[in-house]
């Protein structure tokens, strides 16, 4: 927990693999800084799923409120995508109105720009906003959040223009070794 008082969020996920691996169980106070930790490196659906950990893991009456709260803001504003490119990205993923200033939209978003330049896919949850891709646009709206919509599909077709499939929801994630 000390790392986790000094934010020290790439310290904090090598800990918690390390006590999953040893003795996954009903501590929420792990869970609840584990999901922090996700939160502050970009990965949201680990995030989420610790979120879902640390409330079933009986947190005192006085720490639920804000769990589910995190929890709810992610159902509602944040979509599941899966985002395949024909090749690498030229442009990195900008968000209308820039980037913001904090909270858990920023990590999110570099880490989708670092792996579309990277890999030219990006799965993972992202914040519900208009984006921009190599010049073109990708609108996620409210409607396909996590408690709405399974998962957001977008595929660069040839003439460099994304279409955008939704598969039905609500999203059901699997409490998984993937995100522990």
């Amino acid at each position: 927990m000390k790392l986790w008082r000094r934010n020290e969020w790439q310290g904090v996920e090598r800990s918690y693999q390390a006590w999953f691996k040893l003795r996954p169980g009903e501590d929420w106070e792990v869970y609840s800084a584990a999901a922090q930790a996700a939160m502050q490196l970009g990965f949201g659906t680990a995030h989420y799923l610790r979120l879902l950990r640390a409330l079933g893991a009986n947190p005192p009456p006085e720490q639920t409120p804000n769990l589910a709260a995190d929890k709810q803001a992610l159902e509602l504003g944040w979509a599941n995508l899966d985002i395949r490119l024909r090749r690498n990205a030229t442009e990195d993923l900008q968000r209308e109105g820039g980037l913001p200033f904090g909270g858990p939209e920023l990590p999110a978003i570099q880490r989708a720009q670092k792996e579309l330049r990277g890999t030219g896919k990006f799965i993972d949850l992202l914040p519900a906003n208009v984006y921009s891709l190599n010049g073109r646009e990708i609108r996620l709206t409210n409607a396909h959040g996590i408690s709405r919509v399974a998962l957001v599909q977008i595929r660069e077709k040839g003439d460099g223009t994304f279409e955008l499939r939704t598969r039905p929801g609500p999203w059901e994630p699997r409490l998984s070794d993937r995100y522990p």
